[in-house]
């Protein structure tokens, strides 16, 4: 996938399959520290695609913002790394 491109049914899929190992962990049916390694696993796609480059816009609030989006992205990522410990 190239970098700042999302399809639709992925995005789709992602969203259930989060969903999905919710439910499962709010459930017990999942082990917490595979819940954690996984949505590490899906911020680190988000982050790889770079998110902030999917939205083309003029104005400079939402460029600000999808950048934010970006790096509190990275930042979320890094500190569900350090729950592996």
């Amino acid at each position: 996938m190239a970098h700042g491109v999302f399809f639709a049914q992925t995005v789709k899929l992602v969203c259930k399959s989060v969903k999905d190992k919710t439910d499962e962990l709010k459930q017990g049916k999942l082990n917490p520290r595979y819940a954690v390694n996984f949505i590490a696993d899906v911020e680190q796609s988000l982050i790889e695609s770079n998110i902030s480059k999917s939205f083309t816009t003029e104005l400079p609030e939402f460029k600000k913002l999808l950048e934010r989006v970006q790096t509190e992205t990275v930042g979320h990522k890094q500190l569900l790394l350090s729950l592996r410990t």
